[in-house]
């Protein structure tokens, strides 16, 4: 079976569901899943939000529970773009994925 998932569609996927959500554990984000992979993109994912400040992680003890909080806001932007994941930017205020691949540089 091929998997086509992307760290960046699972972090637009991410920030749709966490704000609502709040507080979490990795094992219920990925309880679904079924592939290796897409539990390795989520946690990926997880981590560019981590690095971003948009959540919170937190383990109690050695390979104890995964514990994610959001904490960012509704009007936050998400530019992925400083990332190897993609040429896009997230903008929560309208949970919109806005291609900048077409783009051109400003060399001003």
């Amino acid at each position: 079976t091929t998997i086509r998932l992307t760290v960046a569609e699972t972090v637009q996927t991410l920030v749709a569901n966490l704000p609502v959500v709040g507080r979490t554990t990795f094992r219920r984000m990925t309880e679904h899943l079924h592939e290796r992979v897409e539990i390795i993109i989520h946690f990926l994912a997880l981590l560019e939000l981590y690095k971003e400040g948009f959540v919170e992680l937190d383990q109690l003890e050695n390979f104890g529970e995964l514990q994610v909080v959001w904490t960012g806001s509704s009007d936050d932007i998400i530019d992925l773009r400083e990332t190897a994941l993609s040429n896009q930017v997230i903008d929560l205020r309208t949970q919109q994925d806005i291609d900048l691949t077409e783009v051109e540089a400003y060399e001003g």
